[in-house]
């Protein structure tokens, strides 16, 4: 299981990511910057909240994970 502060960092280098391609694309698809600020505002704020309650999710799922052998 990860710490809550990394899953936030985790969280805002992947949305850095995501604001620059949804603003690329709103961008090249408008030419407004005003509707670019404004989709990227409002997408990333849902989808910043989705995506750290994802990791935390997925940090409670055991499944997938190999516990090293502390014997050797």
């Amino acid at each position: 299981m990860e710490r809550k502060l990394r899953s936030l960092v985790k969280t805002l280098i992947y949305r850095m990511v995501a604001i620059a391609t949804i603003g690329t694309l709103t961008y090249y698809y408008s030419g407004d910057i005003y509707t670019v600020t404004t989709v990227v505002i409002i997408y990333n704020a849902i989808a910043w909240s989705f995506y750290y309650f994802h990791e935390r999710i997925w940090n409670r799922i055991q499944w997938g994970i190999i516990k090293p052998d502390l014997d050797k």
